[in-house]
């Protein structure tokens, strides 16, 4: 029988061993579990806002939809399988509100914000595409009038603390109005 020799073990050793088994706990010692944070807060409003600005556009229009495809290019057979495609997609998102509806109601904490910016994206999404066209149009007309006062006001303040080429052929464009 073979012997082994027995020898203390030291602090050094009992590291090395943790840096073996953990190597986050031996890097960073004991530590309280992080709470997952909403990883993307201003990216679950805008996501919301476009996916259902393109759901409730084809929604609203498919004659118009029909209209372009007989415009196109494309073989009169594939229309059937385009237009089933996006009334999957129109259910399948009509599933999904749900489900990020209950999410919000029934969840805590992260969760619940990822969902509940995505509703309110939704939720403007859906007030802009139902807001009739004179009363959005006025409401442009204010948004860019208080806008373009703000716009003035920050170009005379950089005039004053950034001195350089002259910004008089400055073009301001608008992407908001209809």
């Amino acid at each position: 029988m073979q012997r082994y020799a027995f020898r203390k073990l030291t602090h050094d050793d009992f590291m090395l061993r943790v840096q073996r088994v953990d190597p986050h706990f031996a890097h960073h010692g004991h530590s309280a579990p992080r709470t997952p944070r909403s990883t993307l807060p201003v990216l679950s409003p805008l996501l919301g806002f476009g996916w259902f600005w393109v759901v409730f556009t084809l929604a609203r229009d498919p004659d118009r939809i029909r209209a372009s495809l007989m415009q196109g290019s494309l073989p009169s057979q594939h229309h059937d399988v385009i237009l089933g495609t996006l009334a999957a997609m129109l259910a399948v998102s009509g599933v999904m509100i749900l489900i990020h509806g209950l999410r919000c109601v029934l969840r805590r904490g992260p969760a619940r914000r990822s969902s509940g910016g995505l509703l309110a994206g939704v939720l403007v999404a859906g007030a802009l595409l139902h807001t009739p066209g004179p009363v959005r149009s006025q409401i442009l007309a204010l948004a860019e009038a208080q806008t373009t006062g703000a716009i003035a006001a920050t170009e005379a303040r950089l005039r004053n603390l950034l001195p350089g080429p002259s910004q008089d052929a400055t073009l301001y464009l608008s992407a908001l109005e209809p």
